[in-house]
């Protein structure tokens, strides 16, 4: 089909064929393959790290965790409940989410600029990089990106088109959107800046409306804010002062590769045309929407790059402010030339690329080694299996169940809490009940420090696994244990080709802090 439509509207086009018609068809296409794409590949490749230990959030239901709010392990408790506690199950609440983004990012650029530009925005949304990782992958930039796009639409609706009552959709969606990441908070300063910019939106600043609106987004977010009360404010403290007070690191270079990464380079060139260029048509109309497109990607992206000046930033961060100019970008598309002359080649190439990524992440390609880095989530499955063999073998020679410790932050343990059990509901819960990170000898374990208290755990023999020898050496695991094991290597293999390996020795006896 996506041959027949490239032939029919771009290489055999006819002259009378008008360029908003071919693209909408184009853009049609591309979208529906982009999202059976993902969908095909759902349930294949591996959970990535981050996938499995937020889907240990899901097996710790809370109002609250120490990292991030609870939205995304809701999410995944509600896919597993139907689906199971496996990949698709996990999964499937991201894929949802993409098509509440489109549906607000459609509803943006046609009240903006038009349908055509609606469905190209669509297109923009299914196919460039950041956005489709968002909604493959479960983490909480989904349901941040969801709830984004919907508190852009009814601001646009409220500060451009003056609808007194979509204020409630931006109440609803920045409270939503607190629930999946703090960044969401970052819409407030943008919204206040293009009011006081805009003459004519000046007026909320006297009207009870907005205010009203902040009130309904706190009381969303108050669950959160009660787990924190509860637990010495941890997460306020883990997300701001923790990451203010750390040590000085410039990544501002790291800031904006990601962006070129998440955009492609033809997507940063296209929304620097889109928000600073000037068009021949700024008309009174056009400029307030030129307007809303910069305040609301310009005051958050300022933010993150005043912050990568002296502090590390991550790749995902600035993913949900380039909504706002991705209805602009497609309206470019539509009517500048050079801006769509190479566009068709890009998207195709972009869509080989994903369905490459995906099969070889899924069964590997021919030709092509596995990687060996645990990051990738290839062999994940496999060493799973083995830990639980070394598990049994352990139980036997001991009379009592180990504890399974990953001896890293979260990768190792939220992986094998995952992946060491055949998907029966006893198996899923041993895995959950019986695996733990190294929070035990006091190291930064995230929210295994919660759901394992080493206090609780005094007396029980460990098996002690890394992808790293050197942290089974530690001077400080002798001191908390009676006994220590030598230290012993596996080798991963996934269809008989060796993906990766991995270290583990056994500790007997436990002795907790000093």
């Amino acid at each position: 089909v996506i041959n027949y439509l490239g032939s029919a509207f771009f290489v055999f086009a006819r002259k009378n064929v008008r360029p908003d018609i071919s693209w909408r068809v184009m853009a049609v296409g591309l979208t529906v393959y982009s999202v059976f794409l993902r969908l095909i590949y759902l349930a294949l490749p591996n959970l990535l790290p981050e996938e499995a230990y937020y889907w240990n959030y899901a097996q710790h239901p809370a109002m609250g965790y120490l990292d991030h709010p609870p939205m995304v392990a809701w999410l995944i408790m509600l896919g597993t409940s139907i689906f199971g506690n496996n990949e698709f199950g996990v999964r499937i609440g991201t894929f949802l989410c993409w098509f509440i983004t489109a549906g607000f990012c459609f509803g943006l650029a046609r009240n903006l600029f038009g349908k055509a530009a609606g469905l190209l925005s669509l297109m923009l949304l299914a196919l460039l990089p950041g956005f489709f990782a968002f909604s493959f992958a479960s983490t909480p930039d989904a349901p941040l990106i969801a709830c984004w796009a919907g508190a852009l639409f009814f601001l646009e609706r409220v500060l451009l088109s003056g609808k007194r009552r979509a204020w409630w959709g931006v109440g609803v969606f920045l409270g939503l959107g607190l629930l999946s990441k703090y960044t969401m908070l970052l819409l407030v300063p943008a919204a206040v800046a293009f009011v006081l910019i805009d003459r004519n939106s000046r007026k909320w600043l006297f009207r009870p409306e907005p205010y009203a609106a902040l009130l309904l987004a706190f009381l969303l977010f108050l669950p959160v804010v009660l787990w924190n009360s509860e637990n010495n404010w941890a997460s306020f403290y883990f997300q701001t002062m923790r990451r203010i007070g750390g040590h000085a690191h410039f990544s501002l270079h790291v800031l904006i590769g990601s962006v070129l990464l998440l955009l492609t380079p033809w997507g940063v060139s296209a929304v620097w045309r889109a928000i600073f260029s000037a068009a021949k048509d700024d008309e009174p109309k056009v400029l307030p929407r030129r307007i809303f497109a910069s305040v609301f990607l310009i005051v958050p992206f300022s933010v993150f790059v005043f912050f990568s000046i002296a502090h590390r930033v991550k790749f995902d961060w600035t993913c949900p402010i380039w909504l706002a100019a991705v209805p602009y970008i497609a309206r470019q598309v539509l009517t500048i030339e050079r801006v769509r002359k190479n566009l068709p080649a890009i998207l195709v190439s972009l869509l080989l690329i994903y369905g490459g990524g995906l099969h070889y992440l899924s069964i590997g390609l021919p030709g092509v080694p596995y990687s060996k880095d645990w990051k990738i989530p290839i062999a994940w499955k496999e060493m799973g299996r083995m830990v639980e063999d070394i598990e049994e073998e352990t139980e036997k020679q001991t009379g009592s169940e180990p504890l399974v410790v990953g001896m890293d932050k979260y990768f190792v343990a939220s992986q094998l809490a995952f992946y060491r059990n055949d998907h029966t509901q006893a198996s899923i819960q041993e895995g959950i009940n019986y695996t733990s990170s190294r929070n035990l000898f006091k190291e930064n374990g995230l929210m295994y420090k919660w759901w394992f208290p080493d206090k609780s755990q005094i007396g029980r023999n460990l098996i002690l696994v890394s992808i790293d020898p050197d942290s089974l050496s530690d001077g400080k695991i002798k001191s908390m244990v009676r006994s220590l094991g030598p230290i012993e290597e596996r080798a991963v293999r996934k269809d008989n080709i060796e993906a990766g390996r991995f270290f583990y020795r056994i500790a007997y006896g436990y002795l907790g802090p000093k």
